[in-house]
């Protein structure tokens, strides 16, 4: 949990604060084209939703790590991380 707290305030939140970070990856190849998912699981699965990459990034993880992850679980294909 990132907090900052002003020297002799008062802590208010919960001793059970908790935090994720969500990612979504956009994927594109040479031709320009995008890649896009339907979900297999979760609230999206069988409504025809196409939609990027998504998942959340793993407690002490980075988001590039996270992103290949992601796509690798998704598609089963390995993405070229280019920044």
């Amino acid at each position: 949990m990132l907090a900052y707290w002003i020297p002799g305030g008062t802590r208010t939140l919960p001793a059970n604060a908790s935090h994720r970070i969500g990612i979504g990856v956009f994927v594109m190849n040479e031709k320009r084209e995008v890649l896009v998912v339907q979900e297999n699981t979760g609230r999206f699965r069988g409504t025809g939703v196409w939609k990027f990459p998504t998942g959340v990034v793993n407690e002490g993880g980075d988001l590039c790590t996270a992103a290949v992850r992601e796509v690798k679980e998704e598609t089963a294909t390995k993405p070229q991380v280019i920044l």
